[in-house]
């Protein structure tokens, strides 16, 4: 979890649809419980959590609902560009995972 310059625990969720033509969008963003709250939906629901002091210092003065500042464009971008590599990287995992172990459809034993 980050903490803010006074050492308040800080949380932020950020959203992006790719077909969207909009920027990222700041879904939440809070101080203390609420940073606990954020994190913890964000565990139950297996989103990836990127821990950026930095960064989430200042998407949490975006107010929710709200477009991310400019002066943020390259470090989500850089986190954006990761992600998608990610889960590239995941999709040919389970890709390869299935053609290992599930039988082939053009088999046909009946």
């Amino acid at each position: 979890m980050n903490r803010n310059n006074k050492g308040q625990k800080v949380a932020v969720a950020i959203s992006y649809d790719p077909e969207d033509v909009g920027t990222p969008k700041v879904l939440a963003a809070g101080l203390g419980d609420m940073a606990r709250r954020i994190l913890d939906l964000s565990r139950r629901e297996h989103i990836y959590i990127h821990r950026n002091a930095t960064l989430a210092n200042l998407l949490a003065r975006v107010p929710n609902g709200s477009d991310i500042p400019e002066s943020a464009y390259r470090l989500i971008a850089e986190l954006l560009v990761f992600l998608y590599a990610t889960d590239e990287r995941l999709a040919e995992k389970l890709a390869a995972s299935k053609r290992k172990y599930l039988p082939s459809s053009n088999n046909s034993n009946v």
